[in-house]
């Protein structure tokens, strides 16, 4: 996805992002176990305010959010061809040595397949 306008929407509404947040301060202790944060008293509330002052600063916003979501796209996708490289590297190796140990159990004498025992390989060949 190169360009903005193709990364799906994430989160909020661009006017509903990030609004600030009321607080209710005490400062004494003992503090309360359920802090009443809507009905404090005016000198312990911190009222709303908005979070961007300007059209500008909210469109930034979206944008850095938007190249944070690529980012983390990008680097989820770097660590699974990692990962897979990884993993292709081991299967080959993997299937030689199964190979090699049916090959050692073909050729010896054992009891397998003798009697009502249900034997099944979980590591087909």
């Amino acid at each position: 996805m190169d360009s903005d306008d193709q990364i799906p929407h994430i989160g909020p509404e661009v006017h509903h992002r990030n609004r600030g947040v009321q607080q209710m301060l005490y400062p004494n202790p003992p503090f309360p176990i359920d802090p009443d944060y809507e009905f404090g008293t005016p000198q312990q509330r911190v009222p709303y305010q908005a979070a961007y002052t300007t059209d500008a600063e909210r469109n930034d916003a979206v944008s850095r959010d938007k190249r944070a979501q690529r980012a983390v796209w990008n680097t989820n996708l770097r660590l699974l061809e990692v990962k897979k490289s990884a993993l292709e590297k081991k299967k080959t190796e993997l299937e030689r040595r199964l190979k090699a140990e049916f090959k050692k159990v073909n050729e010896q004498q054992s009891d397998l397949g003798v009697g009502y025992a249900n034997y099944q390989s979980p590591y087909q060949a």
